[in-house]
């Protein structure tokens, strides 16, 4: 008994980056860790979050996803909406991927199919689908993520911390998002494992998906964004586009934001 969905598995490389299309505009959010924060995102861009450690990025991104409660105006695609839980966030075509996989990643204990599936179900809204169809859809998302894995029933435990959070975006891969929000999303992962992430990450953006960026390191920041927004004390301080992507400025842009 089961439920076959058609599903987007077109995983192609794109042909154009950002474009000037505004995908989500955010306006004055506001609750305990940020302040006023006011940015537009693009279509096709990668906008990156800057700034020295816990001042308000990633408070930010769990705020867009409705993990926490915020004031502000939210507008998709020039249509307020309101983003009030994770549940909201993801019927609204909002996908987030922390680096924290224990708290916000992988459901502990399950296999690697229980772990691949749980935002299909929910997003189509269906409670039974056939299980050849689940596990087809399953390994096309981990394939193109080169997943390495034994088996789709073996434990989510069983895989490195790079390979879990290939699991984690395979997920979100199965029915792509329109927006992709990454909250230091290469914490803890070996080195060739983030060059094939983020290889990932600019093939999503040049296919179209907006995507806001944190990360722990400046590098990877400058490597990826289009642009960066310069946090301190929860609010946006500077903003850093085109040949100001410097290590430079960044650097003094965020100690600078912090006197």
């Amino acid at each position: 008994i089961g439920e076959d969905v058609g599903v987007n598995t077109g995983f192609q490389p794109p042909e154009v980056r950002a474009s000037e299309k505004i995908h989500l505009s955010v306006e004055k959010l506001v609750n305990a860790k940020l302040k006023s924060v006011t940015f537009d995102l693009k279509k096709g861009e990668i906008l990156g979050l800057g700034g020295l450690h816990g001042q308000g990025q990633s408070a930010l991104l769990r705020a867009l996803y409705g993990v926490e409660s915020k004031q502000g105006v939210i507008t998709y695609e020039g249509r307020e909406i309101k983003l009030q839980s994770p549940r909201q966030a993801i019927k609204k075509g909002v996908a987030y991927v922390s680096g924290d996989r224990r708290r916000d990643g992988t459901i502990t204990g399950r296999s690697i199919l229980e772990n691949v599936t749980p935002i299909l179900f929910l997003k189509r809204s269906i409670k039974f689908i056939r299980y050849t169809r689940t596990t087809e859809l399953s390994k096309v998302a981990l394939t193109f993520l080169s997943t390495k894995y034994t088996s789709l029933t073996a434990s989510i435990g069983s895989l490195s911390g790079g390979n879990q959070q290939k699991v984690i975006i395979a997920r979100w891969l199965i029915d792509k998002p329109d927006i992709l929000l990454l909250d230091d999303p290469t914490k803890g992962i070996d080195i060739v494992t983030k060059n094939e992430l983020f290889d990932l990450i600019r093939r999503l953006a040049s296919g179209g998906m907006s995507i806001i960026l944190y990360s722990s390191e400046d590098a990877e920041l400058l490597t990826n964004s289009d642009r960066i927004l310069v946090f301190n004390n929860g609010a946006v301080t500077k903003e850093l586009t085109g040949k100001d992507r410097t290590h430079f400025n960044l650097t003094q842009a965020s100690f600078e934001a912090a006197q």
